[in-house]
Formats: structure tokens, sequence, C-alpha cells
């Protein structure tokens, strides 16, 4: 129902809502005079019988003048809008001003998403597919069973859903990877904590300054389990090219030792031959029955004429010494462990002496000889056996040249 002269009977006002203001459209049947606008204050509007302020006018074309109402923060449910005319400034192409009018009562028009993006102005809160629950924002399944939620608790970020898993999937071309990408800022790099039922124990993934982290923490971890079922084998450096040795690290240390580690590699020292390095010792519990040959580190000796008390055996077994050029003398050792067996075989027959010096006392690890003297070979093949105590090294072999 309209209230006024017959040209504002003439005039159908419509609007929408958007987010915190109204959009009025007034609709004229005469055209009108676009150079002229009336002041705002002329317009009168209420939505739900609350006074809102026109901020802007515009004419859209000669029939047409668009209003902005603000401070409309939901979509109310009654919109009426008033003329209070006549004014100069609001007049037909022919110069006849529009009278004013009551309230003309606004048809609404939806933009059609109303009920799938429902906004809760009063919590500030917006959800897909129906209303928001406890979270700045919420989608909500096709079957209203299910949502997810996005919210900012002023301390962290937090993407919680109610069922099912969280599925992140490229849908570009046929055949595409999906990526996560996780980053830090400046020198920090990006982490994932992947936790335990109560909170307190988690996975921990890392990556910062070109070093990357698997670790097992929290207040009590129980071990960090690799492939915890027997079903695939676990592989390293499967892609290593020529030259490329890389090594497994197993680090420890021991209360009052020092830390230390141990190296396994594949091809590092040689072709076809696995090693382990970087400690002194090496301790099996159980029994070790090789299917193959076994080999131990060997040494080939050939400095002469002068007395060696230094020569260095760490991980050697076998020690040849080539008199070929020059007499070959050792007085004493280096390196040599508790429980360590040095065979020591005479390569050539020549007339150059191949001598072990007995407790030689050079300071270093000496030799202790069965009979109490040096023994010496002379133009012919033989050799000795040593053990070490890890302080000095004592004669098995009882040799038959004595």
């Amino acid at each position: 129902m309209t209230v006024g002269k017959p040209y504002a009977a003439l005039a159908i006002i419509q609007h929408q809502w958007d987010t915190d203001h109204l959009d009025v459209w007034v609709i004229f049947r005469h055209p009108m005079d676009q150079d002229l606008k009336p002041p705002l204050a002329k317009w009168l509007c209420e939505a739900d019988g609350v006074p809102k302020d026109t901020s802007a006018s515009v004419w859209q074309d000669q029939w047409t003048l668009l209003l902005t109402v603000d401070n409309v923060n939901s979509l109310p449910n009654e919109t009426t809008l008033e003329y209070d005319g006549p004014d100069i400034n609001l007049k037909t192409t022919w110069g006849k001003q529009w009278e004013p009018w009551g309230p003309i009562l606004s048809l609404n028009i939806p933009y059609g998403w109303e009920d799938i993006i429902v906004v809760d102005t009063t919590n500030r809160r917006v959800g897909i597919n129906g209303p928001p629950t406890t979270s700045t924002f919420e989608v909500i399944s096709a079957d209203f069973s299910d949502r997810i939620e996005i919210f900012h608790d002023n301390t962290d970020a937090h993407i919680r859903w109610s069922d099912g898993f969280l599925i992140l999937q490229t849908t570009e071309g046929t055949n595409t990877s999906s990526y996560l990408d996780i980053r830090g800022k400046g020198y920090a790099g990006g982490v994932i904590f992947v936790r335990g039922q109560d909170d307190d124990e988690y996975l921990r993934l890392s990556n910062s300054v070109g070093t990357s982290r698997i670790t097992s923490a929290g207040t009590n971890p129980v071990n960090l389990s690799l492939q915890r079922y027997a079903d695939v084998p676990i592989v390293m450096f499967i892609d290593a090219t020529d030259g490329e040795t890389e090594e497994l690290q197993i680090y420890g240390f021991r209360s009052g030792d020092e830390k230390r580690h141990l190296d396994v590699a594949v091809g590092i020292n040689a072709a076809d031959q696995v090693t382990f390095f970087g400690l002194s010792n090496y301790r099996f519990s159980g029994n070790i029955k090789p299917t193959g040959s076994v080999s131990s580190g060997t040494s080939t000796n050939s400095t002469g004429p002068g007395t060696q008390d230094a020569v260095d055996v760490a991980g050697i077994n076998t020690l040849f010494l080539d008199c070929s050029a020059n007499a070959v003398i050792i007085g004493g050792f280096i390196n040599g462990i508790n429980g360590q067996i040095l065979h020591i075989s005479r390569l050539c027959a020549t007339a150059n002496n191949a001598t072990l010096e007995h407790n030689e006392g050079g300071g270093n690890q000496d030799i202790f000889l069965h009979a109490g003297a040096d023994e010496t070979l002379i133009g012919e093949y033989g050799g000795w056996t040593l053990a070490c105590n890890g302080s000095n090294w004592y004669d098995l072999s009882h040799s038959k040249h004595v």
C-alpha cells in the first residue's frame, strides 16, 4: 500500500541485503532528471521498524535510483521507504517535482544464497549450507550431519572435522601429484606434530638449516617404529648412482664416555663390500657364522733398514713384510686393541733381514717373543703370530726358525 500523490503511487521499492547494509532501488514510472538528486535526509528507511541512515544515492538510469542504507547487519523481515518531499532536486524530465509519500513496503530480492551462506552477525560466524554453531567458519555436509570448522583461539589456528578423513587432492590434469608444502619463516623451518590419544607423546617431523629430522618425543615416548608390519623391506639409498656411497650413522653416548658413532656403508672402501667403521671395538653377543669367506684388514711394510717402533696396525690382522729392497726391523706397534690377532708374513727369501725386536721399550706397544730375544728371518719365508692385550703384543707362534 502506498501513501501520497499519484506520482508517488507509481514508484516501486525493492532491496537486497549485503553483509552490513541494504541496497534499495527506487523504480519510477516516469523518466527522471538524472542531473539532480534530493538530499539523503529526504529518504526515510526503516528495517524491522528501526530507522536507518541513507549514506549514498546513485542514478542507475532515468528510471532507477539506487540508495545505500547503512547499519543493517542481517536480512530484515520488513523494510519500508518513505520520501519526505517534495524537493526541487527530484523531478521528472519535464520538470514536475515528485510528490512525497509515506512508508512503502519494499520487496526483497534474494541473491539466492541466503540459505547457503548463513551469517551469524551476533557471534561473527559464517556457515556454508547451514547455520554455524561454534566456529568462525563452518562448511556443513550435504545431509547436514557433519561439518568442517575453521577458527582461531587467539593463540593457534584450528581446522576440525566431525567425521571421515581430511583429504588433500589436486584436480589438475590427469596424472598429477598433490603437494603439501609447510614452510617456516626466516631461518626457521617447517614442522609437523602427530600426537597420540592424550597429546602427551608425539612424532615430530621437521626441517631446518639443511637437516631433516624424524623424532619420537613427549612425556613418555616408547619407541619409533619403522615399518611395523613385515610386508615390505626398509630401503635406503636405492637411487644411488655411480660414486654415491652414503652411510648410515648410529650414535651413542655411554655414561662417562664420549659421543661415538657407528657408520655402515656399502662400497665405500671397496666394490661389493659392506663397511662398519667409526669405532675401535665391535661386540657380537651371539655366534658369528659366516657362509662365505672371511677376510680382514691387511697391510704391507717395506720400510727400512732402521728400526720401526710405531707400526700402525689399527684394523690390521695380516702384516706382510717386503724385504726385497732392504731389511725390515720392527720394535713395536701402535693402535692395537685388546684381543687383536696379528699374523706377520715375510713375502720374499732375499738376504735382507726380517726382524722382530723383543721388548724394545720404545714407549709404544712392545713385542714379547717366547724365547725372550730378538728373532730374525734371513733368506727364507716364514712369520709370526702375535696377540695384543691392549698394551703390548705377545708371541703365539713358537717359530721353528728360533
